[in-house]
């Protein structure tokens, strides 16, 4: 997997389905993918920190078959910001991590914690894209 960490213009880790030829700035068209409202299972492929217009994001790179029987790659994102009553530190507390104000929290050990398990999680369809309900994943 590629080592890039942002979204401009580079593949991030965990979105091996993207086509694109970036040295020679070509992109490729792709078959819509489809993926039906309600519950699904998928593998968490990666754990990323974005920054975009300002604001930090952690996003979740999550590996799932869409309704053609495709792999492919999904995210969602939470704002990085961990209380207990964040989603984010909502989030964290159903993966058993404990955590007190004041606490610093590597991203990398989060990652050795997650990436790689298996998780169910439900999705309804938002201007033609699969949105993850974060409240709504919860580890196998």
């Amino acid at each position: 997997m590629s080592k890039d960490k942002d979204m401009k213009g580079k593949k991030p880790e965990g979105r091996e389905d993207w086509k694109h030829d970036l040295e020679n700035d070509v992109l490729t068209v792709q078959e819509a993918t489809k993926i039906s409202d309600g519950i699904h299972e998928g593998q968490i492929m990666n754990i990323v920190h974005e920054n975009r217009e300002g604001f930090d994001y952690i996003d979740m790179y999550i590996g799932i078959t869409d309704d053609n029987g495709n792999e492919i790659t999904i995210k969602t994102g939470f704002p990085a910001y961990v209380s207990q009553n964040s989603s984010l530190g909502k989030f964290l507390t159903t993966v058993g991590l404990e955590y007190e104000p004041k606490d610093k929290l590597k991203l990398s050990e989060i990652k050795e914690m997650i990436v790689g398990k298996t998780i169910t999680f439900q999705t309804y369809t938002e201007d033609n894209f699969a949105r993850v309900v974060n409240k709504t994943i919860k580890f196998n």
